[in-house]
């Protein structure tokens, strides 16, 4: 377990392990709008060299800092990508440069410095901006600081937030810029003069401005003392301050989520949903911008990685040419119908901080220094270069709503020659296409799949021709739900269902048990719709009778219903509730549910008065219009009403009219991520 002093790690956390790490690498990478690191140096050097098996890294959400003791600072990596794939282990230089930036902040509140005299501890280190190696550095950090003894560290956690919400080339493109100090700081190598030795080369800058203290910590860098790569540990401050800054939140766990997608998605799917989670959970506008082959490229490696990037259009983007200019990320674009290289700002597609990310069809990833590899190789080879699909996202509100930031990123795009505004024809000279269908989850809320396969076919009789809808399991609880103490053992499981349901793009929820599990508490936690059997089953009942009956499984779940409809206010409409006497885990025997139902139907009708049938049992499957004619042919034709195919054609509707439960009554806890459990690089790798 984590240790706890001011932060709420164990509520408020997800640990992160291994499989998750390299996730979030390709996630982010996507991110990065073609800077952030390589992927290539990230899962096959830094990952295997810092982490294993055994690593958990805590990741927290931003709303976690809300105590003024709790301290932590921005860490990142600035030098080489030639000399760090040669030596990764050269990231480990983060990790002093932050216990040393630790070190300064303590000196200072000794000193007396106002300033720092709420500062108990370290407590957290966040990313400086999203991309598959700078992502990785905080969980360096804390990773290396595990076992540190010193009292001035408590277990250090990774925060889920960025300074950028993609990669950036230089740090006046930053939340954090202008927010927090910049001083002190801590640039650092990672030189022992012997095998074994704690001795530190480091520099601290008071310099007036991001840019400045840039242009000297370049110089030093590339000093011999500083070895070509360095960590850089800088923005030090207390949790509320780091939240009044406003970094992009969830950028991390949205990284996981997309790589996740990536990694198991296949050709088209691929694309679609990774367009409906950054559209629908992110809440950021992307769309596929361009698609064509790679066919021209030229980068200076020297310094700064700039130049440009073109793609030749194809498919319905054939006659159409896309040329990137990049300063190790990608800075902005044009779209001509020439293959015209020369900058044009009037022919401006895409200009940051909107950012301009690669998808190959194959699942395929990557940053300009990647794409620089494999275009040398394909032109070695004589093949042609790479063809891509170039994805728009939009920058994140919290980049957009700061105009000191925007101004710096207009001075920055005009620097590549580029338009004097941040300009958006990819979203205003074209509709935004549609990237996917309705994604509804199913959440049988039982540890056993038994019932999956007649689930899904009733499904798919009321399933929407633009509804996509998937099924899961419980990973733990029982095999049915036939009691209270059932609904209480299993709605934990059914919790995380619907949080993982929501944070994997879905648009809506079906709890698919008649006695709704759970569904209250879910309905204040997730922000998409979520039903359960009972409410659309006998709500549909009452829209086309005034009397109805319910006939359920066995006598003890009656009271269960029996509460269910006095909340919802129906006692007046529901003449009975009558039982099969089968037990759920027997429902699989068809005929004889179809007989019993038959006959508990004919006597709720003619000894109950009842109009209409609902079955109690979202199990009761695939008998409810055989037995709606067989009433019939008896002459008793009352509607049947199953209520599977209820909610999902409830849901649906839901959906496409874009709503939800309405917080005036499903009031969402303050303390609880909403989310969801959420849950990875150095420039090229750096600010350089």
């Amino acid at each position: 377990m984590f240790e706890q002093h001011g932060l709420d790690t164990e509520s408020n956390g997800q640990q992160l392990k291994v499989g998750d790490i390299k996730n979030i690498v390709q996630g982010a990478c996507f991110l990065a709008s073609g800077g952030g690191g390589s992927l290539q140096l990230a899962l096959t050097k830094i990952i295997p060299h810092f982490f294993d098996e055994t690593t958990e890294i805590n990741l927290i959400n931003l709303e976690t800092l809300t105590s003024k003791n709790d301290w932590g600072a921005v860490v990142a990596g600035i030098g080489s990508p030639l000399e760090l794939f040669r030596k990764p282990d050269l990231v480990k230089a983060t990790i002093p440069a932050y216990k040393n930036l630790a070190k300064l902040c303590f000196d200072f509140k000794a000193a007396g410095e106002d300033r720092y005299q709420s500062l108990e501890r370290m407590s957290f280190c966040l990313p400086v901006e999203i991309g598959a190696v700078n992502s990785i550095v905080p969980m360096v950090v804390a990773n290396g600081l595990s076992t540190d003894s010193s009292t001035q560290f408590s277990s250090i956690s990774v925060v889920d937030a960025d300074g950028a919400g993609r990669a950036v080339p230089t740090l006046p493109l930053t939340t954090y810029a202008r927010q927090i100090g910049r001083y002190p700081n801590i640039l650092g190598g990672d030189n022992e003069t012997e095998p074994g030795s704690n001795y530190f080369d480091y520099a601290s800058l008071n310099v007036q401005d991001e840019t400045t203290l840039e242009t000297a910590t370049l110089g030093l860098v590339e000093s011999k003392a500083f070895g070509l790569v360095s960590g850089l540990a800088i923005y030090a401050a207390n949790g509320p301050t780091f939240q009044n800054c406003k970094p992009i939140r969830n950028s991390m766990s949205d990284a996981l989520q997309i790589g996740i997608i990536i990694n198991q998605k296949t050709g088209k799917d691929r694309l679609q949903d990774v367009l409906h989670y950054i559209n629908n959970t992110v809440k950021r506008t992307a769309k596929q911008a361009f698609y064509g082959q790679v066919t021209f490229m030229e980068q200076a490696t020297e310094g700064l990685d700039t130049g440009l990037v073109q793609i030749t259009g194809a498919g319905t983007f054939a006659g159409e040419y896309l040329t990137i200019f990049i300063e190790n990320e990608n800075i902005w674009c044009q779209k001509t119908t020439e293959p015209d290289q020369q900058k044009n700002p009037d022919k401006a597609w895409i200009v940051g901080p909107d950012s301009m990310n690669y998808l190959t069809d194959e699942g395929h990833v990557f940053d300009n220094s990647d794409l620089w590899s494999i275009y040398q190789w394909m032109m070695f080879q004589n093949q042609t270069g790479p063809t891509v699909s170039l994805i728009a996202v939009q920058a994140a509100e919290e980049v957009r709503a700061n105009q000191e930031l925007m101004d710096a990123w207009s001075q920055e795009v005009q620097s590549k020659g580029g338009p004097k505004d941040y300009t958006t024809p990819w979203l205003s000279n074209q509709p935004i296409e549609k990237t996917s269908k309705m994604k509804i989850r199913v959440i049988a809320p039982i540890a056993s799949s038994a019932f999956n396969p007649s689930v899904e076919a009733e499904i798919k009789t009321v399933a929407a021709p633009d509804a996509d809808i998937s099924l899961v399991n419980l990973d733990h609880g029982t095999k049915s739900i036939e009691s209270r103490y059932d609904e209480f053992l299993n709605t934990a499981d059914i919790i995380k269902k619907s949080q993982e349901a929501q944070q994997e793009g879905m648009d809506g929820i079906f709890i698919d048990c008649f006695a709704d599990p759970g569904l209250g508490v879910v309905r204040e936690l997730v922000d998409i719709p979520a039903i359960g059997g009972f409410e659309p089953a006998v709500l549909m009942a009452k829209l086309i009778c005034q009397k109805f009956s319910i006939v359920t499984v066995e006598k003890r779940v009656n009271s269960i219903i029996e509460d269910e409809a006095r909340k919802l206010g129906i006692m007046s409409n529901l003449m009975s509730i009558r039982d099969l006497g089968i037990p759920v885990v027997d429902l699989g025997n068809k005929e004889r549910v179809k007989e019993a139902l038959l006959k508990q139907s004919q006597q709720a009708i003619e000894q109950d008065g009842a109009q209409a049938i609902v079955l109690g049992c979202t199990g009761m499957l695939e008998v409810a219009k055989e037995t709606e004619k067989v009433l019939a042919e008896l002459g008793t034709p009352a509607p049947v009403i199953d209520p599977t195919t209820a909610a999902i054609t409830t849901l649906q509707a839901l959906v496409r009219m874009n709503l939800s439960q309405s917080r005036l009554e499903y009031y969402k806890p303050e303390s609880q991520d909403t989310s969801g459990p959420k849950a990875s690089t150095i420039k090229s790798w750096s600010f350089h």
